[in-house]
Parts: structure tokens; sequence; C-alpha cells
């Protein structure tokens, strides 16, 4: 028995990993010392929390494991024996002797570098996507400020052009009244460049503590314009004390560029609708909603 379950310890393609109870590494199969650049020799007897990216994220695990018995499909990383990084799929279970005791755990582990950088690749289109469908919108929101920016110039360029109006104090009260007006339309167009810009860079999913209210709002003026030509109304009905949470903050902007384009595309043939935006924190969660009074699915295509 032991030699046929050695066997499969050498011949598995998953890298499996045994510790006993005070989480010290027992066995170290050859896809683990593949994958992870590590002789057997050498991490026999090493704590099994020195692996992972973050140490904590082991006890954590093992107080999951000794009170459901198993934790399957967990995302983590690990540190290769060069200081990169090892995307896995982890299921960490108990290890049991003859008597039923726990005498330590098992962890199962597939290389999921291959699927995450597909994810990314496919992540990265979809944003290329959602800029393209922002296009329309940015070019509004651009040509509006550019036309008063437009305006205002022509107006003081006459105003100025060997005229002896130039020297009249009524004159020069509108010139100074109107300057201001071209610097606030030239920093408008300056916000909604960055805004885009920085949502177009954002090219990596990244976990992060934000705020779910901003994350919205980066996003929403890009679609509001489209929304108006369409008579529909945006409304927000946000809670300002919601708190900060961790999220991925790109991902989840696409959901509301998704939700909120299906929501005006639908109602885009009525010529008019709502859509409400809403956030909250219900049960120590954060809550968000997005829900519109078009005419929703119809029962037998849903």
């Amino acid at each position: 028995t032991r030699d046929y379950l050695q066997n499969v310890l050498k011949n598995s393609p998953m890298i499996i990993i045994t510790t006993d109870m005070d989480g010290l590494i027992v066995s170290f199969n050859p896809r683990a010392e593949q994958c992870l650049g590590y002789a057997q020799a050498e991490v026999i007897g090493r704590p099994a929390a020195e692996f992972y990216e973050d140490p904590a994220e082991r006890d954590k695990l093992m107080v999951r494991v000794k009170r459901d018995g198993t934790v399957r499909h967990h995302e983590t990383t690990l540190g290769h024996k060069d200081g990169t990084r090892l995307p896995v799929d982890i299921t960490v279970s108990r290890l049991h002797d003859s008597d039923g005791e726990m005498i330590g755990t098992v962890g199962i582990c597939m290389d999921i570098s291959a699927r995450q950088a597909l994810m990314d690749q496919v992540i990265q289109s979809e944003r290329l996507a959602a800029v393209g469908r922002l296009a329309a919108g940015v070019a509004h929101e651009i040509n509006n400020p550019l036309a008063i920016i437009g305006e205002i110039s022509g107006y003081l360029g006459e105003c100025l052009e060997d005229d002896p109006r130039a020297e009249d104090p009524d004159t020069l009260a509108e010139i100074i009244e109107a300057l201001p007006k071209v610097s606030r339309q030239v920093d408008r167009c300056r916000s909604i460049t960055h805004r885009l810009l920085n949502f177009a860079r954002k090219s990596e999913a990244k976990v992060e503590v934000a705020n779910v209210n901003a994350a919205m709002d980066e996003i929403l003026p890009f679609l509001v314009k489209e929304a108006r030509l369409l008579n529909i109304s945006i409304h927000k009905e946000y809670d300002q004390g919601l708190p900060r949470v961790r999220m991925e903050e790109m991902q989840l902007q696409e959901v509301f560029i998704n939700l909120i384009s299906n929501a005006i595309q639908a109602m885009g043939h009525r010529g008019e609708g709502n859509i409400w935006l809403s956030t909250a924190v219900e049960e120590g969660k954060v809550k968000i909603v997005v829900r519109d009074d078009g005419p929703g699915i119809a029962k037998p295509v849903l």
C-alpha cells in the first residue's frame, strides 16, 4: 500500500504537500519540486506557512479545515524558490490515523498561472470594449466645454481687435468675467480625460480597499450623456456612510457599466425611463442595487 501511495504521489500532476499537526511539512511530491523549485530535502520539517505569500493565510485556512474537515478550491499564491509567485487553486483536508485522530493535513494544489494569464487577457479585452462604449459619451462631454471655450475665445478676440471699446471699463469687466469661465471649461475637459485614462489604464484586476460609491461615480459621467439623449434619468441613492471594502474595483466597474448600459439599451426604444443606483449596508455587508422601470425580460426568454 505504501509503495502504491508513493507511486501516486510521484506521478501526480498536482502539487501535493502534507503537514503534521504543527504545520511542518512531512512530504513534498515531485510536482511540488518542479513547480516551486525546492528539493524535497530542503523543505521537510519547515513550516508550510513560509510558502504562502501571506503566512497568516495558512493559519486562517487551518481554522476552517479543523472546523469543516476540508477547504476546497481556495485560490492563493505560493512562493517559488527564485522569488517569483505561483498562483494556485488549493484544496486542504484533514489527515487521520487508523483510530480516526487527526494527525495533520494534505494540501492538493493546481497551478493556475496559465488560467490566470488568460483571464487577465479577457479582462483587458473587456476593458477595451468598455472604453469603446464610453467613447461616445466622452466625445459629447468634451465637445460641450470646447464649444463654450470657442465662443468665449472668439468674443474676447473681437473685444481686443483694434476696438476702442477694449479700454472701456464695461468691456474690461466682461472680459474679466469671461476668463474664469474659460478656465473652468478647460478644467472640466481635463477632468473628463483624466477619468477616462484612469479607467483605461486599470488593466490588472487587483483586490484593494476602496469606496463603492466612488467606483460608481468614476464611470457614471460617461453614461449619463447617452441616457439623457434618450430621455432616461439616472438617480443616485447612496449611503454616504458606506464603509470601504476589499474588492476588485476594476471588475466591479465593468459590472456597473454593463448593468447601466443594458438598462439604457432596454429602455431606449421607449424614449424615456429611470435608472436608480443605490448603496446601503445590510447585515454587515455592502449592498449595491441597479434597477430600472423598463419592460424587463419577457417570461419566455427568461
